[in-house]
């Protein structure tokens, strides 16, 4: 379905097999040595600008191919990033949460998908502040991936003027 976006994992296809009782599924991915743009964050303070720029430009050129083929994400996050190419290419993946655009729409009011402290507050407030995406550019900024987390950013008031 993303074979030709450059900014999604490429899903080379699947391996279901009979062990144990059990079916289970082998998704045959890309390989990322780099691995998650999570794990850079561990390993270093904080990227350089350029960086930020670029891998959020690549984020975007992938949820734009995601949502042109009419599927909702919905679990943006830096360990759903992953890093290929040395650290040239930011690459989406899990699509574990999707959904097409209309079952978002029919989804029931107050049903949360994602992780928490990655969504967008309108996901669970409905009022606009802050996207998942904008949030995610303020972690890879600032490196806070296991410090804060877009509910304690609108408990603590700390990213807008109440």
């Amino acid at each position: 379905m993303f074979k030709h976006s450059p900014y999604i994992v490429h899903c080379f296809g699947a391996n279901v097999f009979f062990e144990d009782n059990v079916n289970p599924y082998n998704l045959l991915l890309e390989y990322a040595f780099r691995g998650s743009l999570a794990d850079r964050l561990q390993n270093y303070n904080s990227l350089p600008e350029f960086q930020v720029k670029k891998h959020t430009k690549n984020v975007l050129l992938g949820l734009s191919c995601i949502h042109n083929k009419g599927i909702i994400h919905s679990d943006i996050k830096a360990g759903n990033i992953l890093l290929v190419g040395g650290d040239k290419t930011a690459k989406i993946i899990e699509f574990g949460l999707s959904v097409t655009l209309e079952q978002g729409m029919n989804q029931k009011q107050g049903v949360i998908r994602g992780t928490e402290r990655f969504m967008a507050p309108e996901s669970i407030y409905l009022s606009i502040y802050l996207s998942s995406l904008s949030f995610l550019c303020w972690l890879i900024l600032m490196n806070s991936a296991e410090k804060y987390g877009a509910r304690a950013c609108l408990q603590s008031n700390a990213c807008w003027d109440s």
